[in-house]
């Protein structure tokens, strides 16, 4: 064993937890294995103190919310900027509810033959959607038809 790994016989070791100094002034003349334990002992004694990093977490993730709502913000205002004109919007529109509905009645024939009345439910239902998304399109004004427009293309709820 080396000699600073052994605990003199004079000196009782004490299991009882010892306060850590921290201190922000740089490590000088210590080793690498000092500087990890006391980098360690550093944040066992934030842990204990109320948890510093899980603030950081909360305020991270907040960032990062108002950062992706901004983003969307940002592409939606982009996309209506550059939205096409409102005879080329209605076809867009319905070509992809219609292919949507051509896919619902598929769905409800394959639910029929397996006899799945939970799934020809939601199906149907999913259906009435889409026809009354159908009907609103031929009466919708230019602004209501933006918002259908951003919501069935471009899947902006």
């Amino acid at each position: 064993m080396k000699d600073h790994q052994k605990a003199p016989e004079s000196q009782e070791i004490s299991t009882a937890p010892q306060a850590v100094e921290q201190s922000d002034a740089p490590l000088e003349g210590v080793t690498g294995m000092e500087k990890v334990k006391e980098m360690a002992q550093n944040t066992a004694s934030q842990d204990l103190k109320g948890g510093g990093a899980q603030q950081d977490d909360g305020q991270t993730q907040q960032a990062q919310d108002d950062g992706l709502k901004d983003d969307r913000e940002l592409m939606k205002e982009h996309l209506l900027k550059n939205a096409p004109a409102e005879p080329e919007m209605r076809k867009v529109v319905e070509k992809v509810l219609l292919k949507k509905k051509d896919q619902l009645e598929s769905d409800i024939k394959k639910l029929k033959r397996k006899k799945n009345y939970h799934g020809l439910s939601l199906a149907i239902m999913q259906l009435r959607q889409v026809v009354y998304q159908l009907k609103n399109l031929a009466q919708a004004s230019y602004e209501k038809l933006k918002i259908t427009w951003l919501n069935v293309v471009h899947k902006f709820a």
